[in-house]
């Protein structure tokens, strides 16, 4: 017999293992069943941060092991010889069981990140679930949410303040400490980088067609084809898979010139590798905001305090003000994209994603670099800041538009800058093909 030296129980614990490998492995490659060791790394990255047992690494490892050698599978593709993978999973075995566990701080989304997914989620061609990703990502980076804050978001629970959504929070993190008091995040109805007028729009797709049924969190689970959800909650490893899939399916924002304003248009290259997106996790949209907003001027140390902080100590139990002091924060940091390109800097993330390139994808120094550059905010800040002004210039939220003014003198023979754009341009049938194409009056644009 094929198992005969194996125990029943063995087998049972072999598949329960391997089958949520499946089943993560499901979500983060949208269907398909192939992978490869970046793979396997990111699901036990995933069960570190989830603070698993401390065996669990191990048997993820064992279970593979077991199926792809009893599978068949030839013994050169088979991924447990990657001397990184066991030893990811005997690191992993060691730090769990430490007081707290040892986490990484994790790397947050990159402001270009931020804006592709604004301008994907109210693109019709997005797929109905990936527009559902975006909204989530960007709600738990414009309000500073933790994965277990989205867990008690009830969608039919969010209630219109006017300038702003108040998001009831029915369980969090910090539930136990708060005294049964309601918890509460706020999210700016004009909370947006690119003009991309999303906020609106997601709080009514959340609560229509596939996604009206009654439930008390944020995240269902996607159905076959990313068309249709089920009415069952993601769980944190599956919450990371899809939205490192949706991460990697993102294309790079680029900026167009329409008269005498920019606007922000997703591009056809995509934004990051494939892999890359690895770097980030469920706590990366929760980084973002603060970090966006603290170089700015103007902005009050004491009201980025209170961005993710639901706690209600002190005098801030009889604050009823709370929600207006961030959503204006929110509406600030939407007014101040050209102030953003001129102070905000992404050096720091640049670093650390490169270090992930060359030690989890063996990259190298060049390759990695080259890699990581398009994904940060350097990469268009230059011409950001030579042509929004600083005074005249505006958000696009500002003027509840999708165009940011720019000077007269503007040169449009910049090679980010695509060519202008007829208002009333007639429509087009179109075909999908592998490549795109570029149709121009100008000559002399670097592709």
């Amino acid at each position: 017999h094929l198992f005969a030296k194996r125990r029943a129980s063995t087998l049972r614990a072999r598949t329960r293992v391997f089958g949520g490998f499946l089943g993560w492995l499901r979500l983060r490659r949208a269907g398909r069943m192939e992978y490869d060791s970046t793979d396997l790394l990111g699901y036990l990255t995933d069960l570190f941060e989830e603070k698993r047992g401390a065996s669990v690494p191990r048997s993820v490892v064992y279970a593979v092991m077991f199926f792809e050698r009893f599978g068949g599978k030839p013994d050169q593709a088979r991924i447990y010889h990657d001397p990184l993978v066991l030893a990811t999973a005997e690191s992993m075995e060691a730090d769990l069981p430490r007081a707290g566990g040892t986490r990484t701080e994790a790397v947050r989304y990159p402001f270009l990140v931020v804006v592709a997914m604004e301008l994907s989620l109210v693109d019709p061609a997005t797929r109905l679930y990936d527009k559902l990703l975006c909204g989530y990502n960007l709600t738990k980076a414009w309000a500073c949410l933790r994965f277990d804050d989205t867990k008690g978001l009830c969608p039919h629970k969010v209630r219109d303040a006017g300038q702003h959504y108040v998001l009831p929070l029915d369980r969090t993190k910090t539930s136990s400490k708060m005294g049964g008091r309601p918890q509460e995040a706020f999210l700016a109805k004009r909370a947006s980088l690119s003009g991309a007028m999303w906020v609106e729009e997601f709080m009514g797709f959340l609560k229509s067609g596939p996604l009206a049924f009654t439930r008390d969190y944020m995240l269902p689970l996607p159905a076959s084809g990313f068309q249709d959800v089920l009415q069952s909650m993601a769980s944190y490893s599956d919450a990371s898979a899809l939205s490192r899939t949706l991460l990697e399916s993102l294309r790079r924002p680029v900026m167009v010139k329409v008269g005498k304003s920019l606007r922000w248009q997703l591009g056809p290259m995509p934004l990051m590798d494939p892999g890359m997106a690895d770097a980030f996790t469920e706590h990366s949209p929760r980084k973002f905001l603060v970090s966006l907003a603290s170089p700015l001027a103007g902005v009050n140390e004491d009201h980025l305090d209170k961005l993710g902080d639901w706690s209600t100590q002190g005098a801030r139990r009889y604050d009823q003000s709370v929600g207006r002091v961030v959503a204006n924060l929110q509406r600030l940091v939407s007014d101040a994209v050209p102030e953003i390109a001129a102070k905000y800097g992404e050096v720091d993330l640049k670093d650390r994603l490169v270090e992930f390139a060359v030690s989890r994808m063996g990259r190298s120094d060049e390759e990695a670099v080259k890699a990581v550059l398009p994904m940060l905010i350097e990469s268009v800040s230059g011409f950001m800041v030579k042509h929004l002004s600083l005074v005249g210039g505006s958000s696009s939220s500002a003027n509840n538009s999708q165009a940011i003014n720019v000077p007269d003198g503007f040169d449009v023979s910049e090679p980010v800058v695509l060519e202008e754009v007829e208002a009333a341009a007639e429509p087009v049938s179109c075909i999908t093909t592998p490549y795109w194409v570029s149709l121009t009056r100008k000559k002399g644009y670097r592709r």
